[in-house]
């Protein structure tokens, strides 16, 4: 899951990719989806005592990770060194919430993927896996992250390992 912090009420601030961090799908989706909404967004690195001062300050007005599972999650507060942090009095923020709205409803399609990703080259919610099967080991299969629960939506691997039967919805394969 990677985590994000948002200033001021418009600015979305989350780490770079290095080591740790996730290069993943949702977060990618999330950069790209709070852009096209009109935010500010950032990949700054982000130092512990500063947060939680920004924190208390205000600066930070909503904290949210996002990942395949949780999709989006607000964040209530930090603990730290015995003492906790609280995040908008606990409660979900406009941006979270907003980001998650629209993230699902692309997903579930409830809204027009404005985005166009199946006719576009699959440019925002477009990622390579590598498939746990061993006859497909080490091919990469691209896909769109959309269905339920993040399983991805119209990713088919050879027909003999064809787990949509072709019964995809999204797809119609």
């Amino acid at each position: 899951m990677n985590i994000c912090f948002v200033y001021d009420g418009n600015h979305i601030v989350t780490p770079p990719l290095t080591g740790s961090i996730l290069p993943g799908v949702t977060r990618k989706s999330v950069i790209a989806l709070a852009r096209d909404l009109g935010h500010e967004v950032s990949e700054q690195m982000v130092h512990v005592g500063e947060m939680l001062a920004d924190i208390e300050s205000g600066r930070i007005t909503e904290v949210f990770g996002c990942g395949t599972a949780a999709v989006i999650a607000p964040v209530g507060k930090f603990g730290y060194q015995d003492k906790e942090y609280v995040i908008n009095d606990y409660e979900v923020g406009p941006i979270t919430q907003r980001l998650y709205q629209e993230l699902t409803d692309i997903q579930y399609g409830r809204i027009e993927d404005r985005f166009d990703t199946d006719r576009r080259g699959r440019e925002m919610f477009v990622d390579t896996v590598r498939p746990p099967f061993p006859v497909l080991s080490g091919v990469e299969v691209p896909f769109h992250w959309g269905g339920p629960l993040g399983v991805p939506r119209d990713w088919h691997p050879p027909a003999v390992f064809d787990p949509c039967l072709r019964a995809c919805p999204a797809c119609q394969r």
